[in-house]
């Protein structure tokens, strides 16, 4: 396990690669200190949040450093040989194989063979959310217990997922008339095999329906109230249920507890607001529900790895 330790850098230790950027974040394993690339992904089209890349006549050696982004990542292996690492667990990957990698898991990557060829594909799950259920919900209850899965390429359904991966990189390169919807059809067909075989959590699936039903109000209470103080005792009375109970409910329901669901909405609204206002960060603090400045950075850096400041000097928008 990781023990992150954060920093804040300048904007000139920022690098931009391929319509990604990186933020160096240093971090402590085994007692020994590394640096970690916290991955600002931009979007390879203008309306999709996915990134599609091509690693292409890789030498052997070749490295990626740790890093980590807040979207899923696949990499689809043409030809070669690559390894990829997620805290204590390492694989070895070939032609034909397809591996994941979850949101905000720190992994590296190596070519362990010349002319390594790979598909990579950067989704940001937000945008394919049920838009009946709260997207921070959804996120919130993705389980980050499978943080890297190896598929491999004699399993007739990894086919089924590199062909779509393929299909994507193939549509993108080409270009033809409607490749954009084209693409956005095969990323649903990619979700949607990962959902499939439970390396992504579908929250309105994973809740029986009567549970679900119950947390609705609250989701739609904190939706509209995050920004004010929100108690347990006020939130307990949305569901005419006693404080105890409440928590046992929520905490059953998410295997999370309620104030750390509330806490990331929060962050999530003073996230957007980061990119796309000149406001102060003591004014989104507040605005966004919490009571102190302090308070809210030690939140926005435990769940996005990176102060508020920093965070707003390396947010990059999809180029056009």
């Amino acid at each position: 396990m990781y023990y992150f330790d954060f920093q804040v850098f300048d904007s000139s230790m920022l690098k931009e690669s391929f319509n990604i950027l990186f933020v160096f974040v240093p971090i402590r394993s085994g007692g020994m200190e590394v640096v970690m690339l916290n991955e600002i992904v931009c979007s390879s089209l203008s309306d999709l949040p996915v990134h599609i890349g091509f690693l292409k006549n890789r030498d052997s050696g070749t490295k990626c450093s740790l890093h980590f982004h807040d979207e899923i990542e696949l990499l689809a292996l043409l030809s070669g040989r690559m390894t990829c690492s997620a805290g204590e667990e390492t694989v070895e990957f070939s032609a034909g194989d397809v591996v994941f990698i979850n949101s905000c898991v720190p992994h590296d990557t190596e070519i362990l063979e010349k002319d390594t060829n790979c598909i990579l594909l950067q989704i940001n799950t937000d945008a394919f959310a049920d838009d009946s259920i709260s997207k921070y919900f959804v996120n919130f209850v993705n389980s980050k217990d499978i943080q890297m899965a190896l598929m491999k390429a004699d399993d007739p359904e990894t086919k089924e997922l590199f062909d779509n991966i393929k299909g994507v990189q193939d549509e993108y390169q080409r270009r033809d008339g409607a490749y954009e919807r084209y693409i956005k059809a095969r990323v649903f067909l990619v979700l949607a095999f990962l959902y499939r075989h439970n390396l992504l959590i579908d929250a309105a699936g994973s809740l029986d329906v009567k549970m679900l039903g119950k947390i609705m109000p609250v989701l739609a209470y904190v939706e509209e109230n995050y920004s004010q103080p929100i108690t347990l005792g006020s939130i307990s009375r949305v569901l005419n249920l006693n404080q105890q109970y409440f928590c046992r409910f929520f905490k059953r329901a998410t295997n999370r507890t309620f104030v750390e669901y509330l806490n990331y909405v929060r962050i999530c609204k003073a996230e957007a607001q980061l990119f796309s206002t000149a406001k102060t960060i003591t004014e989104i603090s507040l605005e966004s529900g919490f009571s102190s400045v302090s308070f809210f950075n030690r939140t926005f850096k435990k769940l996005k790895m990176c102060s508020p400041s920093l965070y707003r000097k390396i947010r990059c928008t999809p180029k056009r």
